[in-house]
């Protein structure tokens, strides 16, 4: 989850605040779902919510909260029912994770913060990030 979310904040929120996008549509894939038979990438309906929620300060600061998800897949049906449900709560403001609890970096990995640093070091030419 903690990978996924410095993902989010490192890159994608500030490319968001500085293309300031008027629509913020998100093919919500629930595949990464830790126990997808297919993705067995790790996240789990907690990490949804806390993406979720860093979608939606993204949607609120650049295009005055207009976010759309569409469902797209995910093939363990009961982490995609969980996973959605974790969704649809922080969409209504009923917060799975603590507000605390959304800047934590558990599970980060340092391969993560490396993977980061190499994107950064290729977009930053078209992008401005902040110094970590």
């Amino acid at each position: 989850d903690g990978d996924y979310l410095q993902i989010f904040e490192r890159i994608l929120t500030p490319i968001s605040r500085q293309f300031k996008p008027q629509l913020i549509l998100v093919s919500a894939g629930f595949d990464i779902y830790f126990q997808d038979p297919l993705g067995a990438m790790k996240v789990t309906p907690a990490g949804f919510a806390r993406l979720t929620r860093s979608l939606l300060k993204a949607a609120n600061e650049s295009c005055e909260g207009k976010l759309v998800f569409i469902l797209e897949g995910g093939y363990h049906l009961t982490g995609l029912e969980e996973s959605v449900k974790a969704v649809l709560k922080e969409l209504k403001g009923e917060n799975l994770v603590p507000e605390g609890e959304t800047d934590k970096k558990d599970g980060e990995s340092k391969y993560t913060d490396s993977l980061i640093d190499n994107i950064i070091s290729v977009l930053k030419s078209f992008w401005k990030f902040p110094m970590v």
